[in-house]
């Protein structure tokens, strides 16, 4: 999944997820960009093209959903994928409702965010994983 032309914005608040993800991200060729809060997360979003975005539910300045509406007003294109620790359902359908393809739960398996992103990018799916 080498794409050196792609591009990924991260929003995650905790340090060594957002480590984990860039390290991720940039082991498969991508460009990455992060964010720590919503607020940093929005204008990071308005201000570039990404072809995806990976969203935290829960940050310090509000809630990822809520970032992923505002991001929606202006981008309805980007595929959003939720990475967080929140795994109430009723958390993955306000995500999915908000504008989020698929919602991945931490502790994550690689291979299921590998997936995620080749089958979004590839328009394959629309939204997935009932977990």
């Amino acid at each position: 999944m080498v794409s050196r032309d792609k591009q990924v914005l991260v929003v995650e608040d905790d340090l060594d997820h957002r480590e984990l993800a860039t390290l991720m991200f940039e082991m498969w060729g991508w460009q990455v960009t992060t964010a720590a809060t919503a607020a940093e997360g929005l204008r990071q979003a308005a201000g570039g093209r990404f072809d995806l975005l990976l969203l935290d539910e829960g940050l310090p300045d509000g809630s990822g959903i809520d970032l992923a509406r505002q991001i929606r007003v202006f981008d309805q294109r980007t595929p959003i994928i939720f990475f967080t620790a929140s795994a109430f359902p009723q958390d993955k359908e306000r995500a999915l409702a908000a504008g989020a393809q698929a919602y991945i739960t931490k502790p994550f398996d690689y291979d299921e965010i590998r997936l995620t992103v080749e089958h979004l990018l590839s328009g394959v799916i629309s939204s997935l994983f009932d977990h």
